[in-house]
């Protein structure tokens, strides 16, 4: 991991800080959905989970491409 202009910058061959970031992403989702469950209407809560399963689905296939590259 490397930091630049204070955003963390992941080396894709980093499997352990590419994984810590889909779990703190995994950890927001479940934490933002239940909080949401309380402000948002279900359009809203819809919305959101939807956002952040994109969000992870991305970075799990950073990870995927990050891992063959480092084997290749």
């Amino acid at each position: 991991m490397t930091q630049t202009s204070g955003e963390t910058v992941f080396d894709p061959a980093d499997e352990v800080g590419q994984i810590e970031v889909l779990e703190g992403m995994a950890r927001r989702l479940i934490a933002g959905t239940f909080s949401a469950a309380f402000t948002l209407d279900a359009e809203g809560q819809a919305q959101m989970v939807e956002a952040l399963y994109a969000q992870i689905g991305r970075k799990a296939a950073d990870i995927i491409r990050a891992r063959a590259q480092a084997k290749a």
